[in-house]
Parts: structure tokens; C-alpha cells; sequence
């Protein structure tokens, strides 16, 4: 038995961080090995990490990026998680909003910038995440067109040119 003279306090976590489950990782992590192999089976191109699965065997590349499909699922689920919205954990549905109406862009460097590319809705609005599993920072939104703008934008001939944003610019929740 405890003595009774000892407090045991939660962690403080900031408002704007959500850490997810064991149950919750899980059932992430499986959605996103499912739209990883949706895409190899489909062909699909790697367009954020240089090429199809063919062309990155042909160069000999043995990382084809499973970790960013799994994170990014666990990111949205973070994402509806904070904001109490249902998330599906839907596959194959690329364009559809992934929590409620809003899509969810995420990456797992704490620096990390919001990036939309040219295909990428302008009158949509985007929820942006940082982190990785388990604790996620919810950094706020930004609509497309707002994001869009010359100082955010990077030519980049491998990846695909995108506009780079600084967290600063995103909205806060």
C-alpha cells in the first residue's frame, strides 16, 4: 500500500499536444500499413520521397518510406483526437478530408514546415501536426490559398515543387 503522504501528479502536457494509446497506435499503424500497400500495389508514386516503388528498386533505394504512411495516419488520428472529431482511418480516398472537413498534413521534425503542393486544394483548410508516435503537437491551420504564397515557395526538382511554411504562419487552435 501507498503511504498516503505521497502525491502522484500527471504529467503536464501542453494544451495543444496529444498523446495517443497503445490501442490507438495500433489501430493507426494498421491503417497506415494499408495505404502503403494500397500504393505499391497500385503503383503509385512516391511523390514526396523521389519516384515509384519500380524506380527506387532500379536505384537500388531499400527505404521506401512505410514509417511516413504509418506516421502520418497516427498524425490525423492525433488531429481528430484534439479537435473531438471522428476520424475514419479511411484508404485509398486521397483528396477526402481526413478528420470532418479538414485535411491533416504532418511531419515528425519538431522544426518542420506545413507543405501543399500545387494539386493541393486552395480553398481547403489544413490541420498542421508535428511529432511522432506517441506524442503529437496540434500546431493549428491554414488554408490552401493562404499557404500559397511566393515567400513560402520552393522549386524543387526531385520532390516536386511545394510551398514551405513556417509554423509561425499557422493559425493556432
Amino acid at each position: 500500500m501507498m503511504p498516503s503522504n505521497i502525491v502522484i501528479r500527471p504529467k503536464t502536457v501542453p494544451a495543444n499536444f496529444i498523446t495517443l494509446t497503445g490501442y490507438e497506435m495500433i489501430t493507426g499503424a494498421m491503417v497506415g500499413v494499408m495505404r502503403h500497400v494500397q500504393s505499391i500495389t497500385r503503383g503509385h508514386k512516391d511523390g514526396e520521397f523521389g519516384g515509384s516503388w519500380e524506380e527506387k528498386r532500379e536505384r537500388n533505394e531499400k527505404d521506401t518510406h512505410w514509417g511516413a504512411d504509418i506516421e502520418g495516419a497516427l498524425a490525423e488520428m492525433a488531429a481528430g483526437k484534439f479537435l473531438k472529431q471522428y476520424w475514419s482511418g479511411s484508404v485509398g480516398t486521397f483528396k477526402d478530408p481526413d478528420v470532418g472537413e479538414l485535411q491533416v498534413r504532418s511531419t515528425v521534425y519538431v522544426e518542420g514546415h506545413f507543405i501543399i503542393r500545387e494539386a493541393d486544394s486552395s480553398e481547403q483548410f489544413y490541420v498542421f501536426v508535428r511529432g511522432e508516435a506517441p506524442t503529437y503537437e496540434i500546431v493549428g491551420w491554414i488554408q490552401g490559398k493562404n499557404a500559397k504564397l511566393d515567400k513560402f515557395f520552393r522549386p524543387d526538382k526531385k520532390d516536386g515543387d511545394a510551398w514551405w511554411v513556417p509554423a509561425d504562419f499557422i493559425t493556432p487552435f
